[in-house]
């Protein structure tokens, strides 16, 4: 690995306060002296009933983010299924497939249990056998925030899925679908060529590497 010396942030500025997202300025030194500035984004406190708790410092040393990989067997055809969402994006002014996903609220410190509660509000469906992957920095060329994935069953046959009831918040507008894990980048690319659909990253790049590991067995 590089023992390169990194610039050393020395002063930060916030030029805009929201709700969810700071803009923040940085000033960076290089190691020769050079200074530079760089605009970037921070996940601030939220201030609604249920998070006042959560601190940016607390983001910064765990996730926020979850975004649930939910997996079932279809009875009908005994396909492996992967669960998917169509949810509207006013930042795009578009409908977004992505993963069932959202915040951690105060109390919850592991992600498993942030990703089946996020589940089961925006698409109805209890997952079960829930399993969490390490955290990973969502974009860091714009912001700071941390994300993981869990990974869970869904259980079609059994009582509590036969008739998912959505709880969600009065903004949302989201619609869960199932498609086959094996063609989930077909179906992404169907998705966007055809409806105009925007797909998110972090899913295409889930598609992508099943493609590739189906394609070079």
């Amino acid at each position: 690995m590089s023992t390169k010396k990194h610039p050393e942030i020395i002063s930060q500025k916030t030029l805009v306060e929201g709700k969810f997202l700071n803009l923040v300025e940085l000033t960076t030194e290089d190691p020769d002296g050079t200074t530079s500035k760089i605009e970037c984004t921070q996940r601030s406190c939220w201030s609604d009933e249920h998070t006042t708790e959560i601190i940016h410092e607390d983001i910064q040393k765990n996730f926020g983010a979850v975004d649930s990989i939910a997996t079932a067997i279809d009875p009908k055809t005994s396909e492996r299924i992967i669960l998917l969402q169509k949810n509207f994006r006013p930042p795009v002014m578009n409908y977004v497939i992505e993963l069932p996903s959202g915040f951690r609220d105060p109390g919850e410190p592991d992600p498993v249990v942030t990703g089946l509660r996020e589940l089961k509000e925006e698409t109805g469906y209890t997952g079960t056998n829930g399993k969490s992957a390490f955290c990973v920095r969502n974009c860091p060329i714009d912001g700071d925030e941390r994300g993981t994935f869990i990974y869970c069953d869904i259980d079609l046959k059994s009582e509590d899925n036969k008739n998912p009831i959505q709880n969600l918040e009065e903004d949302e507008d989201i619609e869960p679908f199932w498609t086959p894990l094996k063609d989930l980048k077909a179906t992404l690319d169907t998705l966007h060529q055809e409806q105009g659909y925007e797909i998110d990253e972090r899913l295409y790049s889930i598609s992508l590497g099943l493609q590739f590991a189906l394609t070079s067995l």
